[in-house]
């Protein structure tokens, strides 16, 4: 019982540790660029027109997030991006 205990300690401390770390850039693009290209288009199409915001670090993230009104649109929304885009 205190193994299972001591693991899960460790879980959760690896956990908390792990909240405040990327593994991977974060990117953003403003929405009136998204909006005048009328689709969600391929990452590098976007990235090849500089209108990428990509950020390496959480503390970035966190700055950038505090200071602007984000929403996070997966890639799995592709299908529905057109109603998305007509928000005023």
């Amino acid at each position: 019982m205190q193994d299972q205990h001591r693991t899960n300690i460790n879980r959760v401390r690896s956990a908390v540790k792990n909240v405040a770390n990327l593994d991977f850039y974060v990117c953003f693009l403003r929405f009136d660029d998204l909006r005048a290209h009328g689709k969600l288009l391929p990452h590098e199409v976007v990235r090849s027109k500089n209108q990428l915001i990509v950020l390496d670090t959480f503390a970035d993230v966190k700055t950038f997030i505090d200071n602007n009104q984000v929403a996070f649109i997966s890639h799995q929304c592709a299908p529905y991006a057109r109603s998305l885009l007509q928000l005023p």
